[in-house]
């Protein structure tokens, strides 16, 4: 994993400020906006529909292992494998940065993990894979249990989606017109 420290990169910073120009600064900044803007609004809150659907089938007595992997999602606020993750409490979408990086002299967005927190869940939630689950007990105490995680993009379609955008800042800032 590669640690750097993501407000060096922001496109405030002195460093940054010295090693563009300003419209190339503002031109990188500006589809890195969008980009972050784009995923941070693919995430939205589960449906309440689905989920008193299923509630109403468990207060009707059904048990919970006998439900269907749709109803289970939908029980849990889960997306559908393939769509943007819904947001629950919002962090992965504060977790959403983007910032210059010197070497590639490009931009960088996505997910910035907080040094001494473990978690791999944002590239879980992109790529798909395996990951830690830990669910609490009645009694106190936790239990966890790995699980199987099925891809929910949300960083590459926001950059699908802006692809045709981005090109358009940059008419200023490399000689075009």
């Amino acid at each position: 994993m590669i640690q750097f420290k993501v407000k060096d990169m922001f496109f405030d910073k002195p460093a940054v400020i010295a090693a563009l120009d300003e419209e190339s600064r503002k031109a990188l900044s500006k589809a890195g906006a969008y980009i972050r803007t784009s995923a941070r609004r693919s995430m939205r809150p589960p449906r309440i529909r689905p989920y008193r659907a299923v509630l109403a089938k468990l207060e009707a007595g059904r048990p919970f292992r006998t439900l269907s992997a749709a109803d289970k999602r939908a029980f849990y606020g889960s997306s559908e494998p393939g769509q943007p993750p819904n947001v629950h409490e919002g962090s992965l979408k504060r977790m959403l940065y983007f910032g210059y990086d010197r070497n590639s002299r490009s931009v960088v967005v996505g997910p910035s993990i907080h040094t001494g927190k473990r978690g791999a869940a944002p590239s879980v939630l992109e790529y798909g894979g395996n990951a830690t689950v830990v669910r609490r007990k009645k009694g106190g105490g936790r239990k966890r249990k790995r699980v199987q995680v099925k891809a929910r993009p949300y960083m590459e379609p926001a950059l699908r989606d802006n692809l045709a955008v981005i090109p358009k800042q940059f008419s200023g800032s490399l000689g075009g017109g």
